[in-house]
């Protein structure tokens, strides 16, 4: 089909697959017809050797089988090989081996294929007499099989209509059969309804009858049951009215038991809500003084005396040195950090714009404090509003203290670094705060930290966890986390906060 649609590619990609099975499988007769076939699609292709490779093996093969006829046609392929080659010798001795095969075997193909060729080769020989003698041959040929074919067209048409001729009479006569049996069946349908109608006729004049004896039986029950009944409505009556006075009876007092049901329950009810009311004030003044502890906790954490002692020394040294820029910078810093401290102190929730204003303050005035010894980085989520969203107050910083002061500073390195960022996900938001120190449990040991003016021991995340727990408590359905583990490879400490979302809408 390929080689029809003159795709040789395919065709020979094919071909080569055939031979491969025909040699596995012991078939010569296929291997020797494929041989032959992808002699050929290389010939029709331009590759001139590889045609002729495979036209003489396939010669040897059918030569071995016996299969003659096909040795007429591989002869013909490697003859227009060898000419499409210019090797018009070796062509025209195959060319005229095919001829004689053909017709030797008296196959008009074979014999037009090779005059055809033939044909070429004396033209190219510049034998013009020869090449119109095979010419003409192959012409007289074409039509001879042109002819042959159409004389088989014309017998198979013959047969085919003498054929659909007959198949059209033996339908009609078995159409015709199929309706007198169909019209025999309806006969006999018809008799047996007819006999089925008689038999339902007398059955129904039966029933009739039957029914007639019925209706008189009934009408002599049915006067006998209107005296009865006379007899019963004069019962009836007297009873009705005897109900009617219990009825009244019963109804007033359904009415007293539900007012006095109803007025025990709303007492009940009452009792409960008073008693629910005051257990919920009792927990929110609780969760309240334990809040406000955790708060006065944190600021603490975050105003503590070492850091406010170090920033006025730092402050104190700038002047000293003349460094008037830096000492005011530090200032505005240190007097907008305190401000945005005691400010955000006085609520549970802030606006998250003044949080992280006030996070960023502390972390560049530590940043200046140690001489700028560590880089920082503060990421946020682009689907995040800040001035859309509260958080608690003071509740990032003890964890970016304790990046810096037990973690970045304790080792001095060149690429000691703190990142914090602030990402939404499906639950809430997540505050991470990320360092390269010396990481998690691998800290000096305490009095040589507390001698580098860092304090002993933090209290903030001892705050961080109290003040999570009142979240909890505050709103069990969204609960917020608080985490703290070993950096990647070890190296550093990652903190995270998860909380849910407040909106400030």
């Amino acid at each position: 089909m390929y080689s029809r649609e003159k795709n040789y590619a395919k065709a020979i990609l094919y071909a080569d697959s055939a031979i491969k099975l025909a040699d596995a499988l012991g078939d010569k007769m296929s291997y020797a017809r494929e041989t032959g076939n992808l002699s050929g699609y290389y010939s029709s292709i331009g590759k001139y050797d590889q045609a002729l490779s495979y036209g003489l093996r396939a010669i040897e093969l059918n030569k071995t089988l016996g299969n003659t006829k096909s040795v007429g046609f591989n002869l013909q392929n490697v003859s227009s090989a060898y000419a499409k080659k210019g090797n018009t010798r070796q062509a025209k001795g195959y060319g005229l081996a095919s001829l004689k095969i053909g017709q030797d075997l008296k196959m008009p193909e074979i014999q037009r294929d090779a005059s055809e060729g033939l044909s070429e080769i004396y033209e190219a020989l510049n034998m013009p007499d020869s090449a119109l003698y095979y010419y003409k041959r192959a012409a007289l040929l074409k039509d001879s099989i042109n002819n042959s074919r159409k004389r088989d067209e014309i017998a198979r048409l013959s047969i085919q209509y003498e054929f659909d001729k007959k198949e059209t009479g033996y339908k009609q006569q078995q159409v015709l059969a199929d309706e007198q049996l169909k019209q025999q069946r309806l006969q006999l349908a018809l008799n047996a309804e007819q006999l089925n109608a008689s038999i339902r006729l007398r059955s129904l004049q039966q029933v009739q009858l039957q029914n007639e004896k019925l209706q008189k039986e009934e009408k002599q029950k049915l006067l006998l049951i209107a005296e009865n009944n006379g007899k019963l409505q004069s019962v009836k009556v007297k009873q009705l009215s005897q109900q009617q006075r219990l009825n009244k009876l019963e109804l007033k007092q359904l009415w007293l038991y539900a007012v006095l049901a109803i007025v025990i329950l709303l007492s009940i009810l009452l009792f409960f809500h008073n008693k629910y009311r005051i257990r919920q004030l009792r927990f929110k003044n609780t969760l309240q003084q334990q809040l406000s502890e955790s708060e006065l906790k944190a600021i603490r954490s975050q105003m503590n005396p070492h850091f406010i002692f170090n920033v006025l020394n730092s402050i104190e040294s700038y002047i000293m040195d003349n460094d008037k820029k830096i000492a005011s910078r530090l200032i505005q810093k240190f007097a907008a950090l305190s401000r945005l401290i005691l400010e955000n102190s006085t609520k549970s929730l802030v606006i998250a714009e003044r949080e992280w204003k006030a996070i960023k303050l502390y972390t560049e005035l530590e940043a200046m404090r140690y001489n700028n010894t560590f880089s920082y980085e503060f990421k946020l989520d682009e689907r995040i509003e800040l001035k859309e969203l509260l958080l608690p107050p003071m509740l990032i910083q003890p964890l970016i203290e304790n990046a810096i002061l037990h973690g970045l500073i304790v080792e001095t390195r060149a690429d000691a670094h703190l990142l914090v960022s602030l990402e939404r996900n499906q639950t809430g938001i997540c505050i991470t705060v990320t360092d390269n120190g010396i990481g998690f449990g691998n800290r000096q040991n305490p009095k040589s930290i507390f001698q580098k003016g860092i304090k002993e021991k933090s209290m903030g995340l001892e705050s961080i966890r109290e003040r999570i727990a009142m979240i909890n408590k505050q709103a069990p359905a969204n609960k917020a986390s608080f985490s703290i583990k070993p950096g990647s490879n070890g190296i550093g400490t990652v903190a995270i906060i998860c909380l849910p979302v407040v909106s400030n809408l």
